[in-house]
């Protein structure tokens, strides 16, 4: 007999009963079914707070999608951040000033740019979104430390090679050939290493150029670090970008930025811990085959930097060379103008 053919009474407690069954075993699945960017798609247990960080995504990015998966919302992070004890991991605080508009607001959170580790993580499940965020930093902080020590006894290991470019590069430097750098030196320069290795991986090999920049004492000239600074990517970096007022813009400053400005995969930090022996100083991205050009000389990599924007021409035209795919953020310069920054 259907439910609907008992009497009205009876029908209504059996339905109330059948409901009440029905949400005591479907309600915990509905509440810890993991959201779009947290976690495995995998059961999750309902102890657990599952999230998961992305290579090459910046804090801020980071933050956002936590927000918008209902975890710890940005200024929850910060606040979290702004109460955790000092670490040796931790880096300064960024003065406003230094950082774009869009990251002001979470000054705090930035002290833990490039500290979180790509992948999948479940920590335990806090009552409310400002205990789960003091427990992801903390977890953050632990994680890195494991992982940093982790990385550097495989790089002191005699067989260690983290290298992904040229065969005739797999040697490490001879031991103080290259600038020592601190634990946070190396996860800054880690980060930088990541944004401008792209597609092709030669972690080891652009490792070796910053390092031997910073060694001539030379200016950085990492675009990504001044895009950081921007609050903005561009695929070709205007004149006016290089006057940006801030310790990002390694163009007009010496030395590292004061904090990494990306998450970043093992294989760039030892790159870092281990870079190509090479004494190129210039690469130059080519967007149209996604090769990296790396020259010593600075006549050839003019020369590199010509063919990679013929080939850009070649494919695109002239107008995306000045202007993104999507018209985003860019303008036009004259083409005298342009040929300086070769």
């Amino acid at each position: 007999m259907a439910i609907q053919d008992l009497p009205s009474g009876f029908a209504q407690s059996k339905r109330n009963a059948l409901l009440s069954v029905l949400t005591l075993h479907l309600l915990p699945a509905i509440l810890f079914l993991p959201t779009p960017g947290c976690g495995p798609t995998e059961s999750v247990a309902s102890d657990q707070f599952s999230f998961q960080v992305r290579l090459d995504e910046s804090m801020l990015q980071f933050c956002k999608r936590m927000e918008n998966s209902q975890g710890p919302s940005c200024d929850e992070l910060d606040l979290a951040a702004a109460s955790m004890p000092e670490h040796p991991l931790l880096f300064p605080a960024v003065s406003a000033g230094q950082l774009p508009p869009q990251k002001r607001s979470i000054r705090n959170l930035i002290r833990f740019e490039g500290l979180l580790t790509p992948g999948d993580h479940q920590i335990p499940l806090k009552q409310d979104r400002a205990q789960q965020a003091k427990e992801l930093l903390g977890y953050v902080l632990q994680s890195a430390q494991d992982r940093f020590n982790r990385l550097e006894q495989k790089a002191e290991a005699p067989d260690a090679s983290n290298n992904t470019s040229d065969p005739t590069t797999r040697q490490r430097h001879s031991p103080g050939s290259k600038k020592t750098l601190t634990q946070r030196e190396r996860i800054i320069l880690a980060s930088i290493v990541e944004k401008e290795a792209v597609s092709n991986r030669n972690y080891d090999r652009v490792a070796a150029v910053f390092l031997n920049r910073l060694d001539g004492k030379q200016a950085l000239g990492s675009c990504p670090t001044v895009e950081y600074g921007l609050g903005y990517h561009r695929p070709f970096l205007l004149f006016k970008d290089l006057e940006l007022q801030s310790d990002y813009n390694v163009y007009k400053r010496a030395g590292l930025p004061p904090t990494p400005i990306a998450q970043f995969s093992d294989e760039a930090y030892l790159a870092v811990l281990n870079p190509a022996n090479t004494e190129d100083i210039f690469f130059v991205y080519d967007w149209t085959t996604g090769n990296l050009h790396f020259a010593v000389e600075y006549r050839d990599h003019k020369t590199n930097a010509a063919r990679a924007r013929a080939n850009f021409i070649s494919k695109y035209g002239k107008s995306p060379m000045y202007q993104r795919f999507d018209n985003l953020y860019y303008e036009d310069l004259p083409e005298d103008e342009y040929r300086k920054g070769d």
